[in-house]
């Protein structure tokens, strides 16, 4: 079952406009932006703190680019359609 069955089944209780979909990548690159955002987006004041710290930073080891290049291949076509219903990119 691809993500995007999830995010249609919550899209079909709730208008689109409703529903914030967000990248972690853009939030630990930028939290202060991605902030604003949610703010704005919640229609509250902006309020940003003085840091924004990662409490949970994880690390991972290396995969092989064969690995690398088969899970690309198997997950090409949920990413694809996933990206298209939400006119996002994730690369």
């Amino acid at each position: 079952m691809s993500l995007d069955y999830f995010i249609k089944k919550w899209m079909a209780v709730f208008p689109k406009e409703q529903i914030l979909i967000l990248k972690s990548e853009e939030f630990y690159s930028n939290p202060s932006a991605t902030m604003k955002q949610v703010h704005r987006f919640l229609n509250l004041p902006d309020y940003q703190l003085t840091e924004y710290r990662n409490y949970n930073p994880g690390s991972y080891s290396l995969v092989s680019d064969k690995l690398r290049q088969q899970l690309v291949e198997f997950f090409h076509p949920y990413n694809q359609e996933l990206e298209e219903y939400l006119g996002m990119e994730f690369n």
